[in-house]
């Protein structure tokens, strides 16, 4: 470490002592390290850290600069943790200081690059079984069916790229079971509902911001009690009455908490008012809450 200011994505961020010294007594350090990449944000991910506690510190500061502080660490705090710039400069700061005596190994952090995530649909374009109805479909036990995915990019190509092929689809088939592919074949052994849900990761590590769901009805094992015959003793040419009943066979299925998508607010203007809208997709068109207290909670998961 030292005083300058680094633009890169890539190689590894010591203390001034390097790859296995330490640092020096009464140090004073201010580095800057931003991206070099057109859009990324920088990303140091501290592997090993250790400073004399409370006397020898490390200020981690968001942009170029020391306005605004991110964390501040001492003794091992920072070892396993990672910082990232969330500011349109795509930079982090770096303040290290330390006392006149007692020194330590100091720290190794790997530098990197991260993109803003490029908003994206994943969908299930295809099923082996046709619908019933709507995006319901019915089948008999142990039948199978294949599901195909597929992504819709339309930011592709502003910071990264996004393909099918870079994407990661993952299937969650109501039963304790997943996959993981574009194409994926499931058995349903067991009478009853399953959802269906569908998931995606795209190369930079971001989620769909659309809620993909199919509804899966296997049918259950038939009860034929109070199925009786009439008559115990007949005659050939008499006439038997058969009375033939099935029974209805209840089942139970959890819904899935919906979600409604993602949206994005700048943290570089996190002092001001800003506001977003979210299409939320699980209802059908023109349905209504007649009770208010039906909304039983809204979650929002920040980062």
């Amino acid at each position: 470490m030292s005083n300058t200011t680094i633009n890169t994505c890539s190689g590894t961020f010591y203390d001034s002592g390097g790859s296995g010294g330490s640092y020096s007594s009464s140090e004073n350090y201010t580095m800057t390290i931003c991206s070099d990449a057109s859009g990324a944000a920088v990303e140091v991910s501290f592997s090993s850290f250790n400073l004399e506690s409370t006397y020898d510190n490390l200020e981690v500061y968001e942009g170029v600069g020391t306005g605004t502080l991110m964390d501040s660490g001492s003794g091992g705090d920072f070892a396993g943790q990672s910082f990232t710039s969330s500011q349109a400069s795509g930079c982090l700061t770096f303040v290290f200081s330390s006392d006149g005596s007692v020194t330590y190994d100091g720290w190794e952090a790997t530098i990197s690059c991260t993109f803003p995530c490029q908003a994206f649909d994943a969908n299930i374009v295809s099923v082996s079984e046709p619908y019933s109805s709507g995006d319901t479909i019915d089948v008999c036990q142990n039948a199978s069916i294949t599901f195909d995915a597929a992504g819709n990019y339309p930011n592709n190509n502003i910071d990264y790229n996004q393909t099918d092929a870079n994407t990661t689809f993952t299937w969650d088939f109501g039963d304790g079971t997943t996959a993981t592919g574009q194409s994926v074949t499931h058995t349903f052994s067991d009478g009853g509902g399953y959802y269906v849900t569908l998931e995606a990761l795209d190369l930079a590590g971001c989620d769909n911001q659309n809620y993909e769901v199919n509804m899966v009805r296997v049918s259950t094992d038939p009860t034929f009690v109070g199925t009786s015959i009439a008559e115990d003793t007949i005659c050939a040419g008499e006439i038997i009455h058969l009375s033939g009943f099935t029974q209805t066979e209840p089942w139970a299925i959890s819904v899935p908490p919906p979600w409604a998508g993602q949206t994005h607010f700048d943290d570089a203007h996190y002092q001001e008012i800003q506001s977003a809208s979210i299409t939320y997709e699980i209802f059908n068109q023109g349905q209504t809450l007649d009770d208010i207290n039906d909304l039983l909670n809204v979650c929002v998961e920040m980062e």
